[in-house]
């Protein structure tokens, strides 16, 4: 299969420097998204590597863990199936990094353990007390993230339901506020693959929580042969 071109979209300025100096890209991964196979992963990573000097893959399964929990699973039930769907993006991840020839690849993919250990980092508890204490006081962060965590539970969903999905939604927030002091690099730049209405207003400065500057986030979109045209 060839490669597909990929076209880069900044979120704001301050992104594309971000994009430009290349320190550090960070890829997250969805469960239950059809967007990405192994052969995607893998374009994702070879992209990555040409454009910034180190990547890393995180899966969202501690949030789909919440968002299952909020359709009604039961606890032990879907913590069985996130691991299982997180492992699956685990190992697609880990492929795709091996394809690229990135040594140790295993350590370069944030998945289910990694989430626990957030709990004793500083640098996550501190970035997310912040999004924590925002989403109380600020009436349209709180009113995106619910929207949001509806959107994953459904329309249907009451609202403890949406709670519990928001803390999901809370969970992955941080990284896209301040990864460099969650993770330990200097700058980084979060990979997505269609624009995120969250990501659309937190960029667009519409809270009263804002993004580090040495955190962006670009929308990287697929060219077609007739857009090549």
């Amino acid at each position: 299969m060839e490669s597909p071109v990929f076209e880069a979209h900044p979120q704001t300025p301050n992104c594309r420097r971000l994009m430009e100096s290349g320190v550090h890209g960070l890829i997250g991964i969805s469960l239950y998204s059809g967007y990405y196979t192994r052969e995607r992963c893998r374009q994702l990573a070879a992209w990555g590597t040409k454009h910034f000097k180190s990547i890393d893959f995180l899966v969202l399964d501690k949030a789909m863990l919440l968002t299952l929990q909020a359709r009604g699973y039961p606890h032990d039930k879907a913590v069985l199936e996130a691991r299982k769907q997180g492992r699956k993006a685990r190992n697609k991840a880990i492929e795709a990094l091996q394809a690229v020839s990135i040594p140790q690849p295993e350590t370069r993919v944030f998945w289910w353990d990694f989430w626990d250990s957030l709990q004793t980092k500083i640098g996550y508890q501190k970035v997310h007390s912040e999004v924590q204490e925002c989403y109380e006081s600020d009436t349209l962060l709180r009113e995106a993230c619910d929207n949001f965590a509806r959107h994953l539970v459904g329309e249907d969903g009451g609202a403890e339901q949406v709670g519990l999905a928001v803390k999901g939604v809370l969970t992955v927030l941080p990284f896209f506020i301040d990864t460099p002091s969650i993770i330990g690099v200097t700058e980084s730049v979060w990979f997505a693959h269609e624009r995120i209405p969250l990501g659309d207003l937190l960029y667009g400065g519409k809270f009263s929580l804002r993004p580090a500057k040495t955190q962006g986030l670009i929308v990287l979109r697929e060219v077609t042969g007739d857009d090549l045209r």
